[in-house]
């Protein structure tokens, strides 16, 4: 009878955790597999911002929560109010047909072509910063 507590004993304290490869495979699985798209919706931006301000993925203060919170500002902000706007029009031929209509018209006011520019280079100063660092922005 005492060699089975032994075995036991034995046995619990040879289990550990998952290796850093298992843990590291988990996470490269969890930040890249692409979201479902056709059967879930997309998070809101409020909670993108729930969770950089509380997400379980990270200690509750301190520098990494303030580099979360300028991560959203910064990049998941507007790229996400950029990209729901865009799916908005989108979604239906009305709304599609509209928006060009507009643009093109609004594209004819002088100064127009210039802060279109800006805004479509605000949400993509992330994307655009990372091929100039690379040297893929051309000649």
């Amino acid at each position: 009878m005492t060699d089975t507590a032994t075995d036991q004993s034995e046995e619990e304290a040879v289990k550990v955790g998952p290796g850093i490869g298992e843990r590291l495979g988990s996470w490269v699985k969890e930040s890249f597999t692409p979201p479902e798209i056709w059967s879930e919706d997309r998070p809101s931006l409020r909670k993108q911002l729930d969770y950089a301000r509380q997400g379980a993925w990270g200690p509750e203060e301190g520098w990494p929560r303030y580099l979360a919170l300028a991560a959203f500002w910064g990049v998941s902000f507007p790229t996400s109010v950029a990209a729901y706007a865009l799916e908005w029009v989108g979604e239906r031929p009305s709304r599609w047909i509209t928006a060009i209509v507009l643009a093109s018209l609004i594209y004819q006011i002088p100064g127009i072509p210039w802060l279109v520019d800006l805004l479509i280079r605000i949400p993509a100063w992330p994307l655009t910063a990372t091929w100039s660092a690379l040297g893929l922005t051309g000649p």
